[in-house]
């Protein structure tokens, strides 16, 4: 069950983007030089708000001075609670690594290329690969703040001899190692017992108090027991299956593309055992019953039935070379999903339909998930925890063109917890992210719904921080729908991240939403070019809520903005929120514009932060200050630090 969201009384404290290269804790690269450019502008608010109204980069710490170190708190995350506008070199670092292998290869993206993300190391790294939790290592030390000459990470090249039965003795070898500390009976609880976590019915907002009080009780045994198993598992087994099969996926797929599959197949069946049957099909339209082991098929209209659900440790492959097809995962863990082991999936052509439930296609949980759909107009369909969902690993949904939907009910589409990355990074195509009205937030609305996607990262309040959720959209004209969590958002101890390259973009959503950081998590809606438009009712649109941090950037555009309250730059108890627009004619409408542009609450013992920034362009505004002004709010009492700028 997703933990339920409350307040924590702490002490106080257009083009594709140029690829750069962090050397966070986990990194694999030498040599860090400083960013050659200013991705985020955050210095464009240093100098024109903080700096003339002597508010110092340190004040903004989202970091609570009692901060206890946490095994499972990632780097990256609280090196931007501590100093928000680390916030731009994260970024950075996360457009090079999800650029690095397919913008210009059409190949699935390498893991290694993910796993630093997550203070992993890759699969052939065996260095040190995490920080003190809470240190800030130097500019030049694993950790620090530089960036290495070069351009993005990438992936190893294919050798001309590659062995396909060293790859599937590095899965199978990977896989054994990866749970090898947990007896029988762990991992059968570990696999069984974890999906509980992130799964809701539609009855459980039918519940009486002491109902849900027993479930709660009984959900945070679970998360306990769950947590402590996790952390035995060994990360260098389920690097080196993962970097294996990615091998082994690629080499496929350049075997079709060069017209060589038959000996690539040859050669393949020759090399698998019996754990891991070869399937191969017909240039017809077949129908499969997908299990343990590696699905072929040459072309056609297809159809796939994933069934499970599998046993830890299990290896599933997919690779198609053409047709419409269609994909079904309809309950809970089948074999679209990781869990506790590796499922690839690519698809090289064709407009193909995903229709799965819980835990389907690019859904991880203690493994490594991934799907690759080269072409087509695809649409993809699942419910709780799917298209591109991480827990203890990563889910990565990667789609290279096409007019594409997606839809999912609840953690989904780019979402991440604990030790976790959920991504979906979608390369060209007008696309439409929505998220289904399936489980009422009982605990703030009768008519609204909590959904937690389109890049979103939650933890488990109070004892266990959350992970990375990001959803990046290249271009084209896209609609993102949502109502409660998502648009880039994040809650406890989380980086929420929705990044959008490219074209004239509608966001809409109702509350914490759309650059939004809650209860010391960081949460960040990125949008780099295009006339786009932004509704959303509140704690939304660079806000941040109870000692989160918010931001909400777009780079140029004639854009339009409404909402009702604390939003468009707000600070709330103790949070930090920042509205960035750095160019174009914009419209700014709010229905109650003393809690927007800049508005910052008092709180506890100190008061929040809310910076707006205009930086261009004839604009206008529901009333005052309007075009071409410069504002604060603060009165010591109600309001705290509130700074507003319209260049």
């Amino acid at each position: 069950m997703i933990p339920v969201m409350r307040s924590f009384p702490v002490p106080a404290a257009g083009k594709l983007l140029p690829a750069i290269s962090l050397a966070f804790a986990g990194a694999v690269f030498p040599s860090p030089i400083q960013p050659p450019i200013s991705l985020l502008e955050l210095d464009s608010v240093k100098s024109s708000l903080l700096d003339p109204n002597g508010v110092g980069v340190k004040d903004l710490s989202m970091l609570p001075v009692l901060n206890r170190r946490d095994s499972l708190r990632l780097t990256r995350v609280e090196s931007i609670l501590r100093e928000p506008f680390r916030l731009e070199e994260v970024a950075a670092e996360i457009l090079s690594r999800t650029a690095a292998d397919s913008l210009r290869s059409g190949k699935p993206i390498c893991p290694d290329s993910l796993w630093p993300l997550l203070d992993v190391a890759p699969w052939g790294n065996t260095g040190a690969t995490q920080a003190a939790p809470g240190g800030r290592p130097k500019a030049g030390e694993a950790g620090g703040t530089g960036v290495p000459a070069g351009a993005a990470a990438k992936s190893p090249a294919m050798p001309a001899d590659f062995d396909p039965a060293q790859a599937l003795a590095d899965i199978r070898e990977g896989l054994r190692e990866h749970t090898s500390a947990l007896t029988g009976p762990e991992k059968e609880f570990l696999y069984k017992e974890a999906p509980a976590l992130f799964l809701q019915e539609e009855e459980d907002t039918l519940k009486s108090p002491v109902e849900n009080e027993m479930k709660r009780l009984e959900g945070n045994a679970r998360t306990h027991r769950i947590m402590e198993l996790a952390g035995r598992l060994k990360w260098p087994g389920l690097t080196r299956a993962s970097a294996a099969a990615w091998r082994l996926e690629t080499w496929l797929i350049q075997s079709f593309r060069n017209g060589e599959e038959a000996a690539a197949i040859r050669k393949l069946k020759a090399a698998a055992g019996k754990d891991f049957p070869v399937h191969v099909g017909t240039k017809g339209s077949d129908r499969y019953t997908v299990g343990n082991g590696i699905w072929i098929d040459p072309g056609g209209d297809d159809e796939y039935i994933f069934s499970g659900p599998g046993k830890p440790g299990s290896f599933t492959m997919v690779v198609d070379a053409g047709g419409n097809d269609l994909y079904l995962s309809k309950d809970s863990l089948q074999r679209s999903a990781g869990n506790m082991g590796v499922s690839v999936l690519a698809d090289l052509g064709g407009s193909d339909r995903y229709l799965g439930s819980n835990f389907a296609f690019a859904s991880a949980e203690f493994g490594y998930s991934s799907l690759f759909d080269a072409a087509g107009h695809d649409s993809y369909e699942g419910r709780c925890a799917s298209l591109g969902f991480g827990f203890f690993g990563i889910g990565v949904l990667q789609d290279e063109g096409g007019n594409d939907v997606y839809s999912a009910s609840l953690m989904s589409e780019g979402a991440g917890s604990t030790k976790g990355a959920g991504i979906i990074l979608d390369r060209f195509g007008e696309d439409r992210y929505l998220a289904r009205p399936t489980f009422k937030d009982d605990l703030r609305y009768s008519d609204h719904y909590i959904q937690m996607v389109q890049g979103f990262a939650t933890g488990f309040s109070p004892d266990y921080p959350g992970g990375i959720g990001l959803l990046r959209d290249g271009s084209g004209n896209d609609t993102y729908e949502a109502d409660i969590f998502g648009q880039g958002a994040g809650y406890w101890y989380s980086l929420g991240l929705l990044i959008d390259e490219a074209g004239d973009d509608r966001y809409q959503a109702h509350q914490y939403a759309q650059g939004a950081g809650v209860h010391i998590a960081a949460g960040a809606l990125l949008d780099f070019g295009g006339n786009d438009s932004y509704a959303s009712k509140g704690v939304s649109q660079g806000c941040g809520h109870d000692y989160g941090f918010g931001y909400l950037y777009d780079k140029s555009g004639d854009d339009t903005y409404l909402a009702t309250d604390m939003s468009q730059g707000g600070g709330s108890a103790n949070g930090l929120g920042i509205l960035q627009d750095a160019s174009g004619n914009d419209i700014y409408s709010t229905l109650n514009p003393d809690m927007a542009l800049g508005h910052a609450d008092m709180r506890r013992d100190r008061g929040s932060f809310g910076f707006f920034l205009d930086r261009g362009g004839k604009d206008r505004y529901t009333r005052t200050p309007g075009d071409g002004a410069a504002w604060r709010v603060f009165n010591g009492k109600t309001k705290g630090n509130g700074f507003g700028l319209d260049k």
